[in-house]
């Protein structure tokens, strides 16, 4: 059930039992009717409410409705004055009107019952209504908690996104900067597969975000971290193929190649010292001749 249809079955409840209590009130107001018929008389008449002694309604009843349509009517000092006139009549009029309340009460129970799904009896619609408004409140309250959740949820992603980024970045421009050297060559397969692996962090991270919020804003932003992460990649795999080929043709040289390179420096230091060693006998034959 959602939020909107809880609340809106919530101010429902809310409105029916204001109503129900305002035609118990009314119903109340006339079954004691007692000796001031008249003052309620005058007063209806004040306001220009005109009603019979004979008809089926008393006075105090027709001021109980005309209250609840244009509020209290005010009665003045005047009106004040106690007159018995009329009373044994209105009181034999509410004892003929009682069945007829008693039907138009349960009338109205029952189309409330209607209205709320309920199939018990009259006496337990209160304590149902009662019951149904404690759990639009437990669920509204669970609606609150699922709400801070999410946003919770929302927060780490966000969060765990933004820190994915800044390494990314990070070993996209070590790759750069690094690269001059024969370390940071070999050392680019493994830059490679981190980045690829941190690309489907990435992936992953939007893959939820799209899921489980979808608003213009965090659409924008993924968009310019796909593009700015798209052109990094692009990059990276040129560098990155470069490093590859020089990796791949060093390890192709092999120890031979390093024991024949040994011997070449070996072989040139001997003749730099036999080239020296000649100069120098040269230059003592001159000098003795």
């Amino acid at each position: 059930m959602g939020a909107e249809s809880i609340l809106h079955r919530y101010l429902m409840q809310q409105a029916l039992q204001s109503e129900l209590g305002q035609l118990f009130q009314a119903c109340n107001c006339c079954l004691e009717s007692c000796g001031n018929d008249l003052l309620y008389d005058m007063a209806l008449k004040r306001d220009g409410f005109t009603f019979s002694y004979d008809a089926a309604v008393t006075a105090q009843l027709q001021l109980s409705v005309q209250s609840l349509l244009h509020g209290p009517v005010q009665l003045t000092p005047a009106l004040s004055k106690s007159v018995s006139k009329g009373s044994l009549r209105n009181s034999q009029a509410a004892q003929e009107l009682h069945p007829d309340l008693d039907c138009q009460l349960s009338r109205r129970i029952k189309w409330l019952a209607e209205m709320l799904d309920f199939e018990g009896k009259e006496e337990e619609l209160p304590a149902h209504i009662k019951e149904m408004t404690a759990k639009s409140r437990q669920d509204e309250s669970q609606i609150r908690d699922l709400e801070t959740k999410i946003e919770a949820a929302m927060k780490q992603l966000l969060d765990g996104l933004k820190d994915c980024t800044e390494v990314l970045i990070f070993l996209m421009l070590s790759f750069k900067l690094d690269q001059h050297t024969e370390h940071a060559r070999i050392r680019a397969t493994y830059l490679r597969s981190h980045c690829e692996t941190l690309v489907a962090k990435v992936a992953s991270f939007e893959r939820r975000l799209l899921a489980e919020t979808y608003t213009s804003s965090s659409v924008l932003q993924l968009d310019a971290i796909a593009q700015e992460l798209a052109s990094s990649i692009k990059l990276a795999e040129q560098d990155s193929c470069q490093a590859m080929a020089s990796l791949e043709a060093y390890e192709q040289l092999g120890p031979e190649m390093l024991q024949l390179a040994k011997a070449h420096h070996d072989l040139d230091a001997e003749l730099q010292h036999a080239e020296f060693t000649l100069q120098e006998f040269q230059r003592v034959t001159l000098e003795d001749d």
